[in-house]
């Protein structure tokens, strides 16, 4: 999953990333909580993970 995941902007506290499909979206979506606890025990302030499918 790692290999088709692309970071998008970071805008204040929250982080867009980027995904190919709407499956990997929904998947991602339902790790948002526990990315976003990961992120914030190694230090990164982030407050939200937001997630939005590439359109060609």
């Amino acid at each position: 999953m790692q290999a088709h995941v692309t970071p998008g902007p970071v805008d204040d506290a929250e982080w867009c990333l980027l995904v190919p499909n709407v499956a990997m979206a929904s998947k991602l979506r339902q790790l948002g909580p526990l990315l976003t606890q990961h992120l914030q025990q190694q230090g990164i302030p982030l407050r939200r993970l937001r997630i939005k499918v590439r359109t060609p």
